[in-house]
C-alpha cells in the first residue's frame, strides 16, 4: 500500500499543504492510500470488498483554533496525540508495504477553545478509475464514473473539493428525502389502514414498522450502483450494478426486477439508466439466444457478457431464459407507465417481440429451468414462473397498444387471457385455498409475488379473485418471522414477502410488514440487512447468507402501489373482474 497527502483546490504542488500557519480554515487536507499491485478485472469480481482504486480521507480546521495532521506508526502517533494534545505534522516515507508491516495511521487533530464551540467535518471514501470494463460490438471500453465527465466534477481534486463543500445543501436534501419519506407511508396509510392493527407480531404499529423497513432499506439499494459515463459518450450516463454477496454479476436482471418498486418511487430514470446497458449488449449482436441474457458480466466490473448460455464454460451464465425474458417485458414496461415515454418503448420493440416469442413458447408449462429463487432447487411447471410469463404477455400488450399497434396488442391481451384459464386448471390446490408451486404438486404452496405487477398496473388477465385467495392463505402457514418462501424450507425472501404483501388485503398486509419489522428487530444477524433468512428459532441466516444486496428495493412495494392509486387488492369501483 502507499499513500500521500494533499490539498486539493490549494495552489500547491498536488503532494504538497500549506507550512503551519499558512492554511485557511478553508483549506481541505487530503489522505490518500491505494494499494500497489491493483487486481485484474477478472479478480475484482472474486471479492466481496473493492481491491482497487483510492481510499480518500478528508478534512478542514474550520472553527478550531489548532489543527494538526500526521501519519506514522499507529502506536506512535496516538502516543503521541496523548502526550501532546496535537500531531506533529509528520509523514512516514516508509512505503510502499503492506497495511499490517508496521500499521500506519492517518490522523487529523481539532483543537477547540471549549467542548461546544464549533464542529469538524471530515468524509471518506472511495473511488475506482476506470470504473467498469465494458464490452460492445466495436471492442471492449473502460469507463470512468460519471464524475470524471464534463459533465460533472472532471478531475478528482475538484470532486473532493464540492463534495466536502456540498455537506450542508446534501445533508438538507437527504432530511427532505427522509421527511418526504415518512409523508408518503403517512398518506398510504391513511388511504387504507388495516381495520384491526393488533396483530400480535410487532409492539409498533404496522405504519411505523414500514417506515423502518424502508428507511434501513435505502441506503443499501443505492450503494450497489455506480453511475459511468455511456460506451459511445453521447448517450448520457450508465449505471451499472454488483450483485453484492448472493454472486459477483454485472446488472443481473433478477437483482434488478424484485428491486422495481424503488426505482419506480425514486424514480424511473435510474431504472431506465440500469436497464441500458443489458438492452445495448443484446441489441448490439454480442449475445446470440432467443432470451433475454441473465446478467452482462460473471464478475463485476467486468461487464464482458457472454456470447451464448449454450456453450458452457468455466465462468458460463446462469441461464434463466423464462424469468429473464419475462423480467425485462415488464421492466420496460414499468418504465413506460411511470413516464409515459413511448420513444423508449420503440427504440426497444423489435427485441422485446423477441423475447415474447419465447415466453409464449415456454411460460405456460415451463421446463426445469432456474429462477431468481436460485437457492431453490429448480423444478418443472413452476407456477410462480408460469404466472410471470402470463404477466409478461399482457404487459407486451400494453407496450403495442401503447405504439398504436391495437392488433397486436389484442393478440397479446388474449393469449394472457386464455394462458390464465390454463394455468389455474393446473395451479390451483383441490380445495380452492391457495396456489400450488408445481402444477398439480398436493400439499405445496409458494408466496404468489409474480402477480404483483398485475396488480400494480391493472392488468385484467390476473383476477380479483386470485388475489383475495393467496391473501386469505398466507396466515395460515405464517411462522414467527414471515411466510415461508414455499413449502420445502422455512426460509422466506422479504422483497418477496413484501410483493405479496401490496397485493393482500390489509391484515394480511399487516402481518408481513409487522413480522417483517420484528424479525429486524430481533434477529441474530449480525450484517447489513438480509433479504433471505429462516422465519423460525433466531431468525438466523440461511445456508446461502445474503448481506446488503440492492434487491430490498422490493420493500417499497407498497409506495409504488400509491404512485398508481392502488392500495392492496382493489375494491369494486377501481378493478373489474375479467
Amino acid at each position: 500500500m502507499r499513500w500521500s497527502i494533499d490539498c486539493p483546490g490549494e495552489s500547491f504542488d498536488d503532494h504538497e499543504c500549506p507550512t503551519k500557519g499558512t492554511g485557511t480554515p478553508e483549506t481541505l487536507y487530503h489522505w490518500e492510500a491505494e494499494i500497489l499491485d491493483q487486481v485484474s478485472w477478472f479478480e475484482r469480481g472474486l471479492r466481496n470488498e473493492p481491491y482497487w482504486g483510492k481510499l480518500h480521507y478528508i478534512s478542514s480546521p474550520r472553527y478550531a483554533t489548532e489543527f494538526s495532521f500526521a501519519n506514522g506508526l499507529a502506536t506512535t502517533t496516538r502516543k503521541q496525540f496523548v502526550r501532546d494534545g496535537a500531531l506533529d505534522r509528520s509523514f512516514d516515507q516508509d512505503q510502499p508495504r503492506r497495511p499490517d508491516d508496521r500499521v500506519p495511521v492517518f490522523a487529523y487533530s481539532h483543537a477547540f477553545t471549549t467542548s461546544q464551540s464549533g464542529s469538524v467535518l471530515y468524509t471518506v471514501g472511495t473511488t475506482q478509475e476506470p470504473a467498469v470494463h465494458y464490452r460492445t460490438a466495436i471492442g471492449d471500453v473502460e469507463l470512468q464514473p460519471w464524475w470524471m465527465t464534463n459533465n460533472c466534477y472532471f478531475t478528482i481534486n475538484n470532486m473532493i473539493s464540492k463534495h466536502y463543500q456540498d455537506y450542508t445543501a446534501s445533508a438538507k436534501e437527504a432530511k427532505v428525502w427522509t421527511m418526504q419519506l415518512r409523508h408518503d407511508v403517512a398518506t398510504y396509510y391513511a388511504k387504507d389502514r388495516a381495520k384491526d392493527d393488533s396483530t400480535e407480531v410487532s409492539s409498533m404499529s404496522e405504519e411505523e414498522s414500514y417506515y423502518a423497513i424502508l428507511t434501513l432499506s435505502t441506503r443499501q439499494i443505492l450503494a450497489a450502483n455506480v453511475l459511468t459515463e455511456s460506451a459511445d459518450n453521447a448517450t448520457g450516463a450508465t449505471i451499472f450494478q454488483k450483485e453484492i454477496s448472493s454472486d459477483g454479476k454485472v446488472n443481473t436482471v433478477d437483482v434488478i426486477y424484485p428491486a422495481l418498486p424503488f426505482w419506480l418511487y425514486a424514480n424511473p430514470e435510474l431504472l431506465r439508466l440500469l436497464l441500458k446497458p443489458i438492452f445495448e449488449f443484446q441489441e448490439s449482436g454480442l449475445y446470440h439466444e432467443q432470451y433475454a441474457m441473465h446478467d452482462i458480466g460473471r464478475f463485476y466490473p467486468d461487464a464482458i457478457g457472454y456470447f451464448s448460455s449454450s456453450i458452457p464454460d468455466e465462468w458460463g451464465e446462469e441461464a434463466m431464459p423464462v424469468e429473464e425474458s419475462a423480467n425485462m417485458i415488464i421492466l420496460a414496461y414499468s418504465y413506460f407507465m411511470a413516464t409515459n415515454n413511448t420513444e423508449y418503448l420503440a427504440t426497444h420493440f423489435d427485441i422485446l417481440k423477441r423475447w415474447t416469442v419465447y415466453v409464449i413458447e415456454k411460460s405456460l408449462y415451463p421446463e426445469h429451468q432456474t429462477t431468481t429463487d436460485d437457492f431453490n432447487d429448480p423444478i418443472a411447471n413452476n407456477t410462480n414462473l408460469a404466472i410471470k410469463g402470463i404477466v409478461a404477455i399482457n404487459c407486451m400488450g400494453g407496450i403495442a397498444s401503447a405504439l398504436g399497434d391495437i392488433t397486436l396488442a389484442t393478440r397479446y391481451v388474449t393469449l394472457a387471457y386464455d394462458y390464465y384459464e390454463l394455468w389455474a386448471a393446473s395451479s390451483i390446490d383441490t380445495t380452492n385455498t391457495h396456489t400450488l408451486l408445481a402444477y398439480q404438486l398436493p400439499n405445496s404452496y409458494s408466496i404468489l409475488y409474480n402477480i404483483y405487477p398485475a396488480l400494480l398496473f391493472n392488468l385484467r388477465s390476473i383476477p380479483k379473485s386470485l388475489f383475495l385467495m393467496e391473501s386469505a392463505f398466507y396466515p395460515t402457514v405464517a411462522q414467527e418471522y414471515g411466510v415461508p418462501l414455499d413449502n420445502r424450507h422455512l426460509w422466506t425472501k422479504s422483497d418477496w414477502e413484501m410483493w405479496a404483501a401490496a397485493t393482500s388485503l390489509p391484515q394480511t398486509r399487516a402481518l408481513f410488514v409487522k413480522s417483517l419489522a420484528k424479525w429486524i428487530n430481533e434477529t441474530v444477524t449480525d450484517k447489513a440487512l438480509t433479504d433471505h433468512y429462516m422465519t423460525t428459532g433466531d431468525g438466523n441466516y440461511t445456508d446461502y447468507p445474503f448481506v446488503a444486496r440492492p434487491v430490498v428495493g422490493g420493500h417499497f412495494s407498497l409506495l409504488a402501489m400509491g404512485m398508481f392509486g392502488r392500495h392492496g387488492v382493489p375494491s369494486e369501483r377501481n378493478y373489474r373482474e375479467r
